[in-house]
């Protein structure tokens, strides 16, 4: 047995490859298109679309917070710039305003509302963005209406961050209302810029066109970026949620597998056998993976599964004139004909509580009190002996019909002590063994047939007024005789027959017994040509009890076909139930998720909600160093920020004619890298879509044989794979962005040394002091370095800390430039109010982005970590299912044949 069992566990039982993660293969499911073919597929948009709600709520509370955070932060700034008087109007405005947002925002929170109706979220959006875009442009309305010409040009405060309210926060499922929405706020926007920010600027017709052209590239870029993170969230989220899928799934497969397993090993061995070694197969199962070799063979089968029962009663039974039967019939024949009876008898024996040893040919023979004791177990065996009598009186005038032979069942029984194990080395079996069981075994050889032949140690234990007794005077056996034994034989009692049919027609009609039939008998009753089965007495744990018919028209062999088919059925049906059960379990799964920032900040269970990091610490590495196929997407959307930053940088050039020489440069070197890195990046997706568009390969796509092509087509597999190549691309990326974001303002600036004859007046200007000359107006500077600031954050799978780190450090540069290297840029400036520093707005602008930024990175963080919690959840059930299955296969293997097994 120790050889077998290392063989099989080394050989035949290998693990199969590891699908834990994604392949290289496999990195074609990340696409859009792909997930939501599946979603459709696999009929799960519906639930999708609750999982999404669950999500939206958790970025809309988002939402909220920030609000509150940067609408205290912005009026406190306010006052100590200014005075409460003098900042009275923006207080009352964003007071208003959040007093009219609050309801709204409430009603979208309630979920029997938003699922009740599908245009109710999209019409609350509506109603948020346009309280939004109202607010935000009241304060430089009232302003310009109240003073006129006399005050700095006002800006709206918040156009970035109600765009990405409008793509990120808002309860939106479609991406088209997202867009309608985004772009019709920044219509607004402009339409504010136009007539209210730049409607004192000297040389309007010249200064204007240029101002508003790059107002609109940045907007454009913003609502690019807006519906570049919707698809990649659904990407991400669409993938986190088969992920979730998959773990419910393998949760309900496990314990399919567990109850389809017990099901066959307990028709095969007692339940209490089969978990010792069950559980002796896994540890061994374990300990080969972990040390890839086979235990010590004195570590391998340390148990001898051999045990001592007191006060139990055995029952043998034999049908008789079997070897008739074995002539008349065909082997078909006598073989479903045995199937239907020793299954009806194992139904019968279930209902008793007493334990099927085995069935040899036609002896049939069981145990009641093992393994558990049972104190009535005399009367269970008598019992259980007598339904063996009716069932097979049932179909004796059937198998008289077909083989002339008169069949019935001879049946002993006798009580006392056995020993019960498994013997065996290759092939197990389990067996019972003492005197008593040979004393049971001669009882059934010196019975009669239709009759329970017992002993007195069985009539010992049963009250004998509920049987009718018949005691044997003479018996002809020499063991029995040794042994002083004394036996009776019960006679089962005449069974009552049912009403008889009012006539011919309804012979075939459903029959009720007008009078409750005896105890323990059973019925099959006919509508028709099809079968309807009762059991009266008892109730069926099962609910797939067999039983039989009275009368020569009810076909007693419906249940052979039934039993046959019932395993088959039983598994498809519990298969159907299971995706069923896994829908049921996973909208459940959604309701539960910790979303909410309740939830989120006090449940300290797996995730630090603080630091976001998982309460295992050996988990971290793992997660950091999990593959990103999404990495080529972000590639491509740094150089179209790129490309949009370039384009704000040349439309005054070329607008005034001017070249400056060290921008052209630094926006062209970085281009052509991000351009350079766009075939490293996409490769194994273009090939894998050139050679295989139908996806006929299912991944298995031949990898292209030209030097140049291979090197890329590795490359881009080893970027998704390799977490240090990603982190290093995306510093050199981001630093680059914010190098030419800054590029301008460091190095293209020039002292005219002319005094400063702004038409626009302001108590901070510095006039008369020399005039600093850039291309490109504050205001734009500040939109090239919140792009820059926009891409560091739109890197999904770098870690949030690094992102917040470069984010700051933006921040930081650009606050050093504003305040003091560059101050005179930005003393006479545009700003949110005529009372707050110009070079104050441009700061919280990029500090207000990127706190924006951060908490929507942390909530994406968050989900993303949740996904690998899933995972490593998926991952342990998926071990325990293996060492399931392969438990289950090598005891099966070491009892039946091995192709039977198998």
């Amino acid at each position: 047995m120790d050889e077998l069992m290392t063989r099989t566990s080394l050989t035949s039982l290998h693990k199969s490859g590891d699908d834990r993660v994604i392949s290289p293969n496999s990195l074609d499911e990340w696409t859009w298109s792909s997930l939501r073919k599946q979603f459709k597929y696999k009929s799960l948009e519906k639930l999708y679309s609750i999982y999404q709600r669950r999500l939206q709520n958790g970025y809309l509370s988002l939402f909220v917070l920030l609000r509150v955070v940067l609408g205290v932060t912005h009026c406190t700034i306010l006052i100590k710039m200014g005075s409460l008087k003098d900042s009275l109007p923006d207080l009352v405005t964003y007071s208003v305003l959040g007093a009219l947002l609050l309801p709204v925002i409430a009603l979208s929170f309630r979920p029997k509302l938003i699922a009740k109706k599908s245009y109710v979220p999209v019409l609350l959006s509506c109603i948020i963005v346009a309280l939004l875009v109202t607010g935000d442009l009241a304060v430089p309305l009232y302003y310009t209406v109240a003073y006129s010409s006399s005050i700095p040009a006002i800006r709206p405060a918040y156009v970035t961050h109600t765009l990405l309210a409008c793509y990120i926060f808002l309860p939106l499922a479609e991406n088209l209302h997202a867009f309608i929405l985004g772009t019709t706020a920044t219509l607004c926007y402009l339409a504010s810029l136009y007539l209210i920010t730049y409607r004192n600027m000297p040389n309007a017709v010249s200064r204007v066109s240029p101002n508003i052209i790059a107002d609109a590239i940045y907007l454009a870029c913003v609502n690019g970026l807006g519906l570049y993170f919707r698809f990649m969230n659904e990407v991400v989220i669409r993938r986190s949620f088969l992920d979730r899928r998959k773990c419910v799934e393998s949760t309900l497969r496990l314990n399919y597998e567990k109850d389809q397993e017990e099901q066959l090993t307990r028709s095969i061995l007692p339940q209490h056998f089969a978990v010792k070694i069950k559980k002796e197969f896994r540890n061994i199962f374990k300990f080969i993976e972990e040390h890839k070799k086979a235990p010590p063979k004195g570590q391998l089968y340390n148990d001898l599964y051999v045990e001592t029962h007191d006060n139990v009663s055995i029952l043998y039974a034999d049908v008789v004139n079997f070897s008739g039967l074995t002539v008349a019939l065909s082997v078909t024949k006598l073989v479903e004909t045995l199937n239907d009876l020793f299954g009806s008898f194992d139904e019968a024996s279930e209902k008793h509580n007493v334990l099927r040893i085995k069935f040899l040919g036609d002896c049939y023979y069981c145990v009641s009190g093992v393994p558990t004791p049972n104190s009535q177990h005399a009367k269970s065996c008598v019992d259980l002996g007598l339904d063996m009598i009716y069932i097979i009186n049932e179909v004796r005038s059937r198998v008289r019909q077909e083989s002339g032979e008169d069949v019935n069942m001879r049946i002993g029984v006798h009580s006392g002590t056995i020993i019960s194990g498994i013997l065996g080395v290759n092939k197990w079996q389990y067996d019972v063994w003492s005197r008593d069981v040979v004393i049971a075994n001669k009882m059934e050889q010196t019975g009669q047939p239709g009759m329970v032949h017992i002993t007195q140690q069985t009539l010992d234990l049963l009250n004998a007024d509920q049987y009718h007794l018949q005691p044997v005077a003479n018996l002809e056996d020499e063991t029995l005789n040794k042994y002083c034994i004394r036996s009776y034989l019960i006679a089962p009692e005449p069974p009552v027959p049912p009403p008889l049919p009012q006539n011919s027609e309804d012979h075939f009609k459903v029959t009720v017994p007008d009078s409750p039939p005896p105890p323990n008998r059973h019925y099959v009753r006919w509508a028709g040509m099809r079968s309807s089965t009762t059991s009266t007495g008892v109730s069926s744990k099962s609910n797939r009890r067999l039983t039989s018919s009275v009368g020569n028209h009810a076909d007693v062999y419906a249940g052979t076909y039934r039993r046959r088919t019932h395993f088959m059925d039983s598994c498809l049906r519990d298969y159907h139930l299971m995706l069923k059960a896994a829908d049921a379990e996973m909208e459940n799964a959604i309701k539960q998720m910790p979303l909410s920032k309740w939830e989120q900040w006090c449940a300290w269970e797996h995730i630090n909600p603080i630091c976001l990091t998982f309460r295992k610490w050996k988990w971290e590495i793992p997660f950091v160093r999990e593959p990103d196929p999404l990495f080529k997407f972000y590639i491509g959307c740094a150089a179209l920020v790129l490309l949009c930053m370039g384009l704000i940088f040349l439309v005054p050039s070329i607008t005034f004619s001017q070249f400056h020489l060290s921008t052209t440069v630094g926006y062209s070197a970085a281009m052509i890298f991000l351009v350079a890195l766009m075939p490293l990046t996409w490769m194994h997706f273009i090939w894998n879509r050139y050679k295989d568009p139908h996806d006929e390969h299912e991944g298995h796509v031949p990898q292209p044989r030209n030097k140049l092509l291979h090197f890329m087509y590795q490359t881009s597999v080893k970027v998704v794979w390799s977490a240090l190549l990603r982190t290093s691309l995306y510093l050199a990326i981001t630093i680059m962005l914010a190098a030419c974001a800054m590029l301008d303002m460091l190095f293209e600036c020039k002292n005219t040394n002319r005094l400063a004859n702004n038409n626009v007046t302001s108590s901070i200007a510095a006039v008369g002091a020399a005039e600093i000359d850039c291309l490109s107006t504050p205001w734009q500077m500040t939109e090239t370095c919140s792009l820059a600031i926009l891409t560091s954050f739109l890197f999904l799978r770098i870690h949030f800390i690094l992102k917040l780190i470069i984010g700051c450090s933006i921040v930081v540069f650009y606050t050093w430039n504003v305040w003091l290297y560059r101050s005179v840029v930005f003393q006479s400036d545009d700003t949110w109010n005529p009372y707050m520093e110009p070079r104050m707005a441009h700061i919280l602008s990029v500090a207000f982005l990127t706190f924006s930024l951060h908490l929507i990175d942390r909530q994406a963080e968050y989900m993303s970590r949740l996904d690998y919690q899933w995972k490593r959840q998926l991952t342990k059930e998926q071990d325990e299912a293996f060492h399931t299955r392969n438990a289950n296969k090598l005891l099966l293997r070491n009892i039946l044949p091995e192709h039977v097994g198998s």
